[in-house]
């Protein structure tokens, strides 16, 4: 493997779409399909969105594209239907040679305090890989900055600054590991009431709206995409 810190950045990632089209029979949605080359403002080609969908998964996507001169945003995302007590996946990062944030998490999608005992119970086999990760001394975890993102976690959201591209093979495999479990669940997960399915997409829907509305980095890739792609790698990603 390359220890090339460019090399390193522009594969994170990639092995867990190898193991989604894998694990989960992925099938690409060809509505998307505009956005497998993305074209920045200057045309020329920097990255790309593929979206999938699967059985028991309303969407799943990778992202990745390019915002500044190695500086590469990266994000994987598994949407469950939202009839299905499964949550969402997410593995994103912003990554430079100069240092890395990665955050990795499965969202719940319903109130933690209210479900508190459900949640500890359903997240028991992924609480032992984050306590690894927390013990780990090339990592400080740490609480997002964003009030949104604090809202919508769960108990094993993991989050670190400043990833040297020496130690990004190490946050990859907790990311997988975390994918595992993500896995596991997804096999399991017991079909919900109408309610709840129906309280579930709206919690959804609230929580895109929020991404949408306080991103602090929206207007980076608007800047390098404009407008109008942005919004089009929106309704892919989230």
């Amino acid at each position: 493997m390359s220890n090339d810190p460019t090399d390193i950045i522009s594969s994170f990632g990639h092995r867990l779409e190898n193991r989604l089209v894998q694990a989960l029979d992925a099938r690409p949605l060809p509505e998307f399909d505009a956005l497998l080359d993305l074209h920045n403002l200057a045309g020329k080609s920097t990255g790309y969105a593929k979206v999938f969908n699967a059985p028991r998964i309303e969407k799943a996507s990778s992202l990745s594209i390019n915002l500044a001169p190695g500086v590469r945003y990266f994000n994987f995302h598994v949407i469950p239907d939202a009839g299905f007590d499964v949550p969402r996946f997410s593995f994103e990062g912003m990554l430079s040679p100069g240092g890395s944030q990665v955050s990795m998490d499965l969202y719940p999608d319903r109130d933690l305090v209210s479900n508190l005992d459900d949640i500890l119970e359903q997240y028991a086999s992924v609480a032992g890989v984050y306590e690894q990760a927390r013990q780990d001394e090339r990592f400080l975890l740490q609480p997002s900055r964003l009030m949104h993102m604090r809202a919508m976690a769960s108990p094993v959201f993991l989050l670190v600054f400043g990833v040297e591209p020496a130690s990004l093979g190490a946050i990859e495999h907790y990311g997988e590991q975390y994918f595992d479990a993500w896995l596991e669940l997804h096999s399991q997960g017991n079909t919900l009431s109408s309610g709840e399915t129906k309280e579930r997409r709206a919690i959804r829907q609230r929580l895109k709206e929020a991404i949408v509305r306080l991103d602090p980095d929206r207007h980076l890739v608007v800047q390098v995409y404009g407008e109008e792609t942005t919004r089009l790698i929106e309704a892919a990603t989230l």
